[in-house]
């Protein structure tokens, strides 16, 4: 890949030759003149350009399309710059009043603290895990008491039916029933 500097020497070179070329344009008569050779055999003989009728020298002309296209390619760098510090400022606006107020910086100051943040906070964690424990097992404790008196009085309740069942069944067997 070739640098700025060299390219714009080449392109420098070709437009002398191509300018020179120009100027010593064989006229209908001359046909052996000898101009038919290349022009890049020519570059050595070359003289000055010709000025063109921009006023500029080719090189000029030259230089300032490279210039123009330089501008042009540096465009879109130079909006994606300016999108980036756009977004950088528009996360800024949004993620800034989080850092202060709200739930997040409640919590964050709240953890962070010296007083009860990090392991002061942990024996706080503990000791209410422990409760929540206690509450669940003595819960689970009323419910299975609650199941067990439900079964009991299930079975009572069976059991006193059986009884009469078994009471008809004798005072039927022995007629004194019905």
């Amino acid at each position: 890949m070739t640098g700025l500097r060299e390219r714009r020497a080449e392109i420098a070179a070709w437009a002398a030759v191509r300018d020179a070329a120009r100027t010593r344009r064989p006229r209908r008569g001359d046909r052996g003149s000898g101009l038919h050779r290349s022009a890049v055999g020519r570059a050595g003989r070359v003289g000055p350009p010709a000025p063109l009728r921009s006023g500029l020298s080719r090189f000029d002309q030259v230089r300032s399309a490279l210039d123009r296209s330089d501008a042009m390619l540096e465009r879109p760098r130079q909006l994606a710059d300016g999108l980036a510090e756009r977004w950088e400022r528009a996360e800024e606006e949004v993620t800034a009043p989080m850092d202060r107020v709200g739930s997040y910086a409640e919590a964050r100051d709240r953890v962070l603290d010296a007083d009860t943040g990090g392991s002061g906070d942990l024996f706080a964690r503990a000791e209410a895990a422990r409760r929540r424990a206690l509450d669940r097992r003595s819960e689970r404790t009323r419910q299975e008491r609650r199941a067990a008196r439900r079964h009991e009085q299930l079975h009572e309740r069976r059991s006193a039916e059986r009884r009469d069942a078994e009471r008809l069944d004798r005072r039927t067997a022995t007629g004194k029933g019905v």
